[in-house]
């Protein structure tokens, strides 16, 4: 970026090669005279740094309604301060400038003798000698050359305390055309951050691509866990319902065994009253038997009872006889 000679940031002039408008500025020679020697001692008496002790108004942030009152008014203060430092340069830049050194020039030709190149050096503020502009409109297009190579405000004093530090100011002087500047604007710290947090958001992208790399490969691996689970499932299921059929089938021929153990028990019992009754009617039988036995034997009693009694019988038949 170059800022050419002769440019003034916010004190516009005209270059049309009279000095009628800049001594109007002035009703006479003394006027102009303590005018400039009031700005000499003031500019001898108060020098401004490029920094002019302000450094800790360098860093002055944006107001916030979340600071303190205090803080604000420092803040303000130190912008105001800094503004007045701009303003005071661009008026002295002005007067010395705009007034003396190009009526200098008007004067002696757009040339500088040796005498007021060396007052100029030294910081003094030569006295202006009232010419007519009809005297200089003569020499305009000879002077015009020079004049134009003069600077009109110089702010690279104050530049720093508006530089950003992000920012670097080189200045290049040429004393043909003024010189320019060159501004190099590095990355800000919002840039800075925004890459860093770039530079975050892409390692939590990488890290969250590796995790979901991750994840796919382990869910790939549970669908075939979750597939043989499901085929496992399956033959379960079918070996369950072969084993719920070998169950039903089993509690049928329970029931029927236990249909089977209970006719059989039934019989038992009866087979057992049978053989009780078998038994009593056996005791009964021999019993029987034994009164058979005595019966027949009483019988051959009475039948050899009987015989004896009819032989005797006969016997005593016969006797009767």
């Amino acid at each position: 970026m170059s800022h050419p000679a002769g440019v003034t940031d916010g004190v516009p002039f005209s270059r049309d090669g009279s000095s009628t408008q800049l001594i109007s500025l002035g009703e006479d020679d003394s006027k102009l005279e303590e005018t400039a020697s009031g700005l000499n001692e003031s500019y001898l008496s108060k020098p401004v740094g490029p920094f002019g002790g302000i450094q800790g108004d360098l860093d002055d942030g944006v107001l916030s309604k979340d600071q303190p009152l205090q803080l604000q008014l420092e803040m303000l203060r130190g912008k105001l301060s800094r503004r007045n430092q701009v303003l005071e340069i661009i008026r002295r830049a002005y007067y010395r400038d705009v007034l003396i050194i190009k009526e200098e020039l008007r004067q002696s030709g757009g040339k500088l003798g040796p005498m007021e190149s060396m007052t100029l050096q030294r910081g003094e503020i030569p006295k202006l000698q009232r010419t007519q502009s009809r005297h200089v409109s003569t020499e305009s297009g000879t002077i015009d050359g020079g004049l134009s190579s003069v600077p009109s405000v110089d702010l690279r004093e104050v530049l720093p305390l508006f530089a950003p530090s992000e920012t670097v100011l080189q200045v290049h002087p040429c004393e043909s055309c003024g010189g320019h500047l060159e501004l190099v604007h590095g990355e800000s710290k919002e840039l800075k951050a925004a890459r860093q947090e770039m530079a975050r958001a892409a390692k939590g992208e990488q890290q969250m691509r590796t995790m979901v790399h991750r994840m796919r490969s382990e869910a790939k691996q549970m669908e075939e866990v979750n597939e043989a689970l499901q085929q496992r499932v399956k033959a379960l299921m079918k070996e369950n319902a072969y084993t719920l059929e070998q169950l039903q089938a089993a509690r049928k021929m329970e029931r029927e065994q236990k249909v089977i153990i209970a006719g059989m028990r039934s019989k038992l019992q009866l087979t057992q009253a049978t053989q009780d009754e078998i038994d009593r009617l056996t005791s009964e039988c021999k019993d029987v038997k034994q009164q058979l036995i005595r019966s027949n034997h009483d019988r051959d009693i009475f039948s050899a009872s009987n015989n004896h009694l009819k032989e005797g019988l006969a016997e005593i038949t016969n006797i009767l006889v």
